[in-house]
């Protein structure tokens, strides 16, 4: 199943040089003896270096990123790489290729060697308590079969880019010259932890200067008038920044996207609270009009697609807690435009919305997904603020900074790490509760035996088992998390995020070695909807009318409906979710009730402040489908699961106004980021236009958290199978990313057509 690791495809590239990760190696090894920080920061200033590639011809911005196989990361490029890393599989996967030569195949055995048991994932692993290593027998995503995953890394910061602009780099590193004067002195790691500090900030500005003589040099060299004075002014940004806060909306994105880089993170926070006053100032004094922001804009656009990673490069615009309201708007506008002239999977624009807000954003928001976009993603800040304020258990000004980062996990912007590092899958959850803590898929014990499906006396005894069951998974998730934290702590600073994030210059303390404000985690949860309904065709067939016996029910089960096909046909029939069918919602209510609640006690059993479930599905509820057995909804075994908070493709036939119905009743405050997709026509958002802004207004009133459209017609994704080099513009939301249609998998790409269109 490694062809659905869609993100490790994507990242996928042939070995022709392996220098840099060789260098990188010979630094770490160099550095064995110094303080954890002092080697990060020896490692870091190296990969930065070797990792930061030239200005393209053309481009508005200095910076761009060119990963390694072997380094130092805060966000993983795969689910076991947190800090020092080494992506095994894909340099494995290099030795098979017959064009390398044998000294590139030596390098590639060396760095196995050496990172095999070096890298900071296996330290995670070992420092797990032993009933979590047995609980969670397998780090193997992609290729094993078990309940949950633990995953390692640190998903999502979302660094304080308003301070980064705000003070500029002189400003942020007289903030930590004070804080050695200021308070209790600090300890031999606080000041070690403070050293390092400054050394980034030292970092960023030697990258600038080197961009800036790289601006100057290709400026000389260039013929084109517009490009060579492009280049002057790209050199001149780079100087100023370098020693003054940022004075214009171009030195504003160059500093924010000069840090973000070195930085490594992957998202871009509120843009427009902090680059709205910039955007404003300049276009009032004159030194840009409109259509000179807008082509800057599209520039960083462009290199934000370059950039890659469909997963994550968040931008949110819109929503309440911004500073400057009505600058922050005339950006938001902006960023809409761009989104349109752009038109690709990334970056994933997301406006969010409240009641009161600019009308303009809202109408521009439609009309640009009319387009066939699948940007911006809608967010309901009516309704999510004070979910958040309760999930998280902070102040209603703190929760009007929520971000939803990556393919929509919630978290506070600069407060809060909240990193997706386990995976659930709810419906296996359920097929084991059915057969006494055995898989029946792969045959493995796993789970809690909790009796045997006939020695369940009613639905409620069996109900309260899965809710056991669930508990139990979902215990042995947090306390994972909590102990990956603590280990990987002990590795590595993050420097360059501790810098931009609430109290760690404060407390001198690392970002999860005491510094950051709140420490979090989640749980991605998969095919809840799906063992709902399966939930609901238990009660409905073995316990209420009786069809089937509890053994019968079992038989159709294990034998894939094979000679059951009357069966699964009044399995298949039950109401399904997404109908606006109260007793079938409710058991989907239930279900991420249960999930929530779990996951909220587990704030009283570990060190992490809060611990939240997210169902924000990928393209990974096929792969989980593909090894979950049958189920009593009438699924056979390796179809897909429930993507999100969506019905099984093709369950809603009572039209978009009862899908959106059933969506909105699961409580917002149970989790932290739900995935509500929905398919319209191009027809029903161009001659229907304003049914259908009408159609979502009422879904957010009603309670809906969020909304993700795909706009695209029938005929366009048959004619894309058929022609796949004339439809690279159709793009689909597949669960928190966005995709051209032609370059999924081929199973992603038949569980997308069969989503009901309205």
């Amino acid at each position: 199943m490694r062809e659905l690791d869609f993100g490790k495809l994507k990242s996928a590239r042939r070995v022709d040089d392996l220098r840099r990760e060789t260098r990188f190696t010979e630094i770490y090894r160099e550095t064995g003896g110094l303080h954890p920080f002092v080697r990060e920061l020896a490692c870091l200033e190296e990969q930065t270096r070797m990792i930061l590639t030239p200005v393209q011809r053309g481009d508005w911005f200095a910076g761009r990123l060119h990963r390694m196989f072997v380094g130092i990361d805060p966000e993983r490029g795969d689910v076991v790489e947190p800090a020092y890393f080494c992506q095994f599989d894909l340099l494995k996967e290099q030795l098979k290729d017959p064009g390398l030569d044998d000294e590139t195949k030596g390098r590639i055995r060396f760095l196995l060697d050496f990172w095999n048991g070096e890298a900071t994932y296996f330290a995670c692993r070992d420092a797990f308590p032993p009933e979590v290593r047995e609980g969670l027998p397998s780090d193997d995503y992609y290729a094993s079969q078990e309940i949950s995953y633990p995953m390692y890394g640190l998903g999502g910061p979302v660094l304080d880019y308003g301070k980064l602009l705000h003070l500029g780099l002189p400003g942020l590193a007289r903030e930590v010259r004070e804080r050695r004067h200021r308070g209790t002195p600090p300890d031999r790691d606080q000041e070690v932890f403070l050293d390092c500090l400054a050394g980034v900030i030292d970092l960023v500005r030697e990258m600038a200067g080197r961009y800036e003589k790289e601006a100057r040099d290709a400026a000389g060299k260039e013929a084109d008038d517009a490009i060579r004075h492009r280049y002057h002014t790209m050199a001149e940004s780079l100087k100023n920044i370098r020693s003054s806060p940022p004075g214009t909306f171009r030195e504003a994105i160059q500093l924010m996207w000069l840090y973000n880089l070195v930085s490594l993170t992957k998202n871009y926070g509120r843009m427009d609270n902090y680059l709205g006053q910039f955007l404003v100032n300049d276009l009032e004094r004159g030194t840009i009009n409109r259509e000179e922001a807008l082509e800057m804009l599209t520039g960083l656009w462009k290199q934000i697609v370059d950039r890659g990673d469909n997963y994550n490069n968040r931008i949110v615009i819109g929503g309440k807690g911004r500073k400057e309201e009505r600058c922050a708007d005339e950006f938001a506008l902006l960023a809409l435009d761009a989104q349109e002239r752009v038109n690709d999977a990334l970056p994933q624009l997301s406006l969010r919305y409240y009641g009161g807000m600019d009308p303009r954003l809202w109408e521009a928001s439609f009309r640009v997904l009319a387009t066939g976009s699948t940007f911006p993603i809608i967010y309901n800040d009516d309704v999510n603020i004070p979910a958040v304020e309760k999930a998280f258990r902070v102040t209603a000004p703190e929760a009007e900074h929520y971000f939803p980062y990556g393919c929509g996990e919630y978290i506070l912007e600069h407060r809060s790490i909240g990193s997706p590092d386990a995976a659930l899958n709810v419906l296996k959850a359920l097929d084991v509760t059915l057969h006494d803590g055995v898989d029946p898929y792969s045959g493995k014990k796993m789970g809690l035996s909790l009796g045997s499906f006939e020695s369940f006396q009613s639905f409620e005894d069996f109900k309260e088992a899965f809710a056991r069951q669930l508990e139990h998974q979902v215990s042995l998730l947090a306390r994972a998390q909590e102990s990956i934290y603590r280990t990987t702590s002990q590795h590595a600073a993050f420097p360059a995020l501790s810098l931009l994030y609430d109290d760690c210059i404060h407390r001198a303390k690392p970002l999860l070695g005491g510094g950051v404000k709140y420490l979090g985690g989640t749980i991605e949860t998969f095919g809840n909807n799906s063992a709902a309904d399966a939930l609901y065709a238990i009660k409905k067939t073995v316990y209420d009318r009786k069809i089937f016996t509890p053994a019968r029910l079992l038989e159709m089960l294990q034998a894939d409906f094979k000679g059951f096909e009357k069966e699964r046909k009044i399995l298949k029939e039950l109401p399904k979710f997404g109908n606006d069918i109260d007793e079938v919602d409710d058991m989907v209510v239930w279900v991420d009730t249960v999930l929530g609640r779990s996951a909220a006690a587990q704030h009283a059993c570990t060190g992490l402040d809060h611990f939240l479930v997210v169902n924000i599905n990928n393209g990974d509820s096929v792969l989980h489908g593909k090894r979950t057995a049958a189920s009593a909804d009438g699924r056979k075994a390796g179809e897909p699961l429930s993507n999100g908070n969506q019905p099984s493709a093709g369950n809603d036939t009572r039209g978009a106004t009862a899908l959106l119905n059933s969506m909105a009743k699961v409580p917002a405050e149970c989790h932290a980021g739900m995935v509500h997709n929905i398919k319209f026509s191009r027809r029903s958002l161009n001659e229907l236009g304003e049914q259908s802004r009408a159609l979502i207004k009422g879904y957010f009133l009603q309670g809906g958290t969020q909304v993700m459209v795909t706009s695209v017609d029938v005929e366009e994704l048959e004619n894309a199978l058929r022609e796949p080099e004339q439809y690279r513009h159709v793009f689909v939301r597949v669960g928190g990313y966005s995709e051209r249609f032609v370059d999924l998998p081929k199973d992603i790409q038949r569980e997308v057509m069969k989503r009901t269109l309205y």
